[in-house]
């Protein structure tokens, strides 16, 4: 079976982790036995043009990843919606047209609806079937009117859509009238065992994602400086970039922590699990996530979250021990986080397991090869999931 991948975003040098679960089902398929190709046509600010000088490079595959890629950086003009959309698609079908027309796919697999409107368009033009999966949160409500009309319209051209959790499967369908059906991301944790450190001995305070509105950092850093009075040797470590980096470490309560703060920036998944060995703890305190790969990765190497009521995180932590589901409020965390110190050893191997049951390869794969061929009729060549 011939698939093609349409992400709305993908691994690039201004962020090589960018889109990392587009890559990890791409491969998954490709190592079920599928011929799996991937288009990527990524729109960048002019912001984080002027930031870094230049477009980022377009990526390569190495060939142990078994798929093809395929990759165009454009530039994002802003506030023009439509002219945006407009553009994408030209290139997808311009790209299309030049470098996959003849190869032909079975299907095309599209994430999140920038990708579907593409697919829509190479669907009708090309009568290639397509299956979206969603993954933005701004479904929730940062959409301008031309992006809620055409995710819409990407919606309604496809042959089955999906979300990546419960919750937000729930709300799509509530949304628009569809069934959406839920394909959670696979994570590939490979490396990711559930050990610790044996040189680290305080309770070290993890949190891991970008610092921008509806994140929740300010809310950690207030529990934090909080949990320090009764809890002086505590350490939070900050892993990750972005726009309110500044705004928060010139904030009064970051100063008011800063000797028990690390900020390590933005990490390689290479580099991540010595950072997991060393945590106590993951603390998520975004408003909306309609998933969250560290969620996955933490529990993988042993360690216990807490987590706002947010979506995703709910989902994934309901039923798993030792994991805490908080409000949004900084007295609320910091009592999370003084539970989480006065009963320190959590069933590692437990939480693993639970993990591997639900997000591994061979169960996400259980779960979208039947979906997959609903739409287009199973060829010998797929190996089921385990």
């Amino acid at each position: 079976m011939k698939v093609l991948v349409l992400p709305s975003w993908y691994s690039n040098s201004y962020n090589p982790i960018a889109g990392v679960f587009f890559r990890d089902q791409s491969i998954m398929l490709a190592e079920a036995g599928m011929d799996v190709k991937v288009l990527s046509i990524n729109a960048f600010s002019i912001k984080d043009f002027f930031r870094y000088g230049k477009l980022p490079r377009e990526c390569r595959e190495p060939l142990s990843s078994k798929i093809t890629l395929w990759q165009v950086n454009i530039l994002n003009i802003p506030k023009l919606h439509a002219v945006n959309f407009t553009i994408r698609a030209l290139i997808a079908v311009k790209k299309y047209w030049e470098n996959v027309r003849i190869w032909h796919p079975d299907l095309i697999i599209a994430h999140s609806y920038r990708a579907g409107v593409n697919a829509r368009i190479i669907s009708k033009f090309f009568n290639v079937p397509y299956i979206l999966m969603e993954h933005s949160s701004k479904l929730y409500h940062h959409l301008s009117k031309t992006e809620d009309w055409l995710s819409n319209w990407a919606f309604k051209g496809a042959k089955k859509v999906a979300a990546v959790s419960k919750p937000f499967a729930d709300y799509l369908s509530k949304m628009t009238g569809l069934d959406f059906l839920v394909i959670p991301n696979v994570v590939d944790v490979t490396g990711f065992v559930p050990e610790k450190a044996s040189d680290v001995d305080e309770f070290t305070i993890l949190q891991v994602g970008a610092f921008r509105v509806g994140k929740g950092t300010a809310i950690l850093i207030e529990a934090f400086s909080k949990f320090l009075k009764s809890n002086c040797k505590a350490k939070l470590v900050l892993v990750g970039e972005g726009s309110e980096k500044t705004q928060i470490v010139k904030s009064r309560e970051f100063k008011a922590c800063y000797d028990n703060v690390d900020l390590l920036g933005r990490l390689p998944k290479e580099k991540m699990i010595d950072v997991y060995k060393r945590s106590s703890v993951l603390v998520v305190t975004s408003d909306i996530e309609t998933f969250s790969v560290v969620v996955i990765e933490a529990l993988s190497m042993g360690v216990p979250v807490i987590s706002t009521r947010c979506g995703g995180p709910e989902w994934i932590l309901s039923g798993v021990p030792h994991c805490t589901i908080v409000g949004r409020s900084p007295d609320e965390v910091c009592n999370a986080l003084q539970i989480a110190f006065d009963n320190p050893k959590a069933p590692f191997e437990e939480l693993h397991s639970l993990v591997a049951s639900k997000f591994s390869k061979d169960s996400v794969l259980k779960i979208i090869l039947p979906i997959i061929t609903s739409v287009v009729p199973i060829k010998k060549n797929i190996t089921w999931g385990k």
